[in-house]
């Protein structure tokens, strides 16, 4: 496997390529898990917008995927941006909308209109949303998990998790 890190007038690209060296499909998952902050308050006050139409149901406690549901009108509906609250996140997004560039963004606004965004583009289809409520107390809800991924955190749908050539992530 191989990371590479550019800077560049889009800001940071990270590309991941790895290729299976053997002669059977190799089961392959890649992800980057940076955290979204504009600011030092908590989530709570935040604004988020994540275009994406299903939520990926998990079972408790190992988060284990068991289904999909819609997020229309729901608490996990951020297509229209809306305040986190005391909203508690630690799902898979996925059925996103990409703009022209084939990209699906989330943003993060906070209430003096200061927004971090992160991109994707179609190479990794699924994004995971985590409020932080895990975390110690002294790190909960100080950013917004937005974790980019090839697939959820297992065998979920099998047929994408196996690599038999090059792939390249971003």
């Amino acid at each position: 496997m191989f990371v590479a890190y550019e800077i560049d007038e889009d800001g940071l690209t990270v590309t991941s390529t790895s290729a299976n060296m053997g002669t059977v499909l190799l089961p392959y998952g890649c992800g980057h898990h940076p955290y979204l902050s504009p600011g030092d308050a908590l989530v709570d006050d935040r604004t988020l917008e994540l275009r994406a139409a299903t939520r990926i149901v998990t079972d408790n406690p190992r988060q284990l995927p068991t289904g999909t549901e819609a997020v229309d009108a729901s608490p996990f509906d951020f297509i229209t941006p809306h305040r986190l609250g005391d909203l508690h996140i630690d799902d898979p997004f996925t059925d996103v909308d990409r703009d022209g560039d084939g990209r699906v963004r989330v943003r993060l606004t906070g209430p003096d209109e200061r927004t971090v965004e992160l991109w994707t583009d179609e190479k990794l289809p699924i994004l995971e949303l985590y409020t932080g409520d895990t975390l110690a107390p002294h790190r909960r809800r100080r950013g917004l998990g937005a974790e980019p991924m090839t697939c959820p955190q297992t065998h979920w749908p099998p047929e994408k998790m196996f690599c038999s050539s090059n792939r390249d992530s971003r």
